[in-house]
């Protein structure tokens, strides 16, 4: 399996425990340069630093324990306890996963450049929900572009609501998939539910 790197220049955060050893010794080692990446090692003060500066793209890779990686996950929201367990996170790295992992994320953009040309065709009742806090997905980029491009389709945007409205909202989610259950129609709008339940009605998308 050969891969072409995205960027060639790459800024990695770290903070200093034994565990950033791997990511500071590659670059010590020459493993980066091998493979042609010119990657820049900053020492931030702790998680949280590392976490906020990933998911506002100042760092384009981090060192980071896996419950720190679920917190960014559901962020701004708060995972549920036990979560990571529950879903039996540390499976995910093990070669095979890891390897079928990384050539879904190689190949992502191309098949979703090619998957969006049709969301035109979408003919089937549509209701879209996203959190407008997403920091894993941009709601913009995707969701509410997807909404536009399937016509009579419903929008709500949850506020305050990350990359897990399942989790956050799940009476929302909830209610739409029986609505689409018991064959009602999707409203064709744009629907924004604020945290005290405010409910503002947008434009339709067609």
């Amino acid at each position: 399996m050969t891969y072409t790197p995205e960027k060639t220049r790459l800024h990695i955060g770290v903070v200093p425990l034994s565990d950033a050893a791997p990511i500071v010794l590659a670059r010590s080692l020459g493993n980066y340069a091998r493979h042609g990446l010119d990657v820049a090692i900053t020492v931030e003060a702790s998680w949280a630093s590392l976490r906020d500066k990933l998911a506002a793209g100042m760092l384009d890779a981090a060192q980071m324990l896996a419950p720190a990686g679920v917190a960014a996950t559901f962020k701004p929201n708060e995972a549920p306890e036990g979560y990571a367990e529950a879903i039996g996170l540390p499976m995910i790295f093990r070669a095979s996963e890891f390897g079928a992992n990384s050539e879904d994320v190689r190949s992502l953009k191309e098949n979703l450049a090619a998957q969006s040309a049709r969301y035109g065709e979408i003919s089937a009742p549509t209701i879209v929900i996203t959190g407008n806090a997403d920091f894993t997905v941009s709601p913009k980029i995707h969701s509410y572009a997807f909404h536009h491009a399937v016509k009579g389709s419903e929008l709500i945007k949850l506020k305050g609501v990350g990359h897990m409205p399942h989790y956050a909202r799940g009476e929302i989610v909830a209610d739409a998939v029986l609505r689409l259950a018991r064959g009602e129609k999707p409203r064709p709008q744009e629907i924004t539910i604020w945290p005290d339940e405010r409910v503002e009605i947008g434009e339709a998308a067609d």
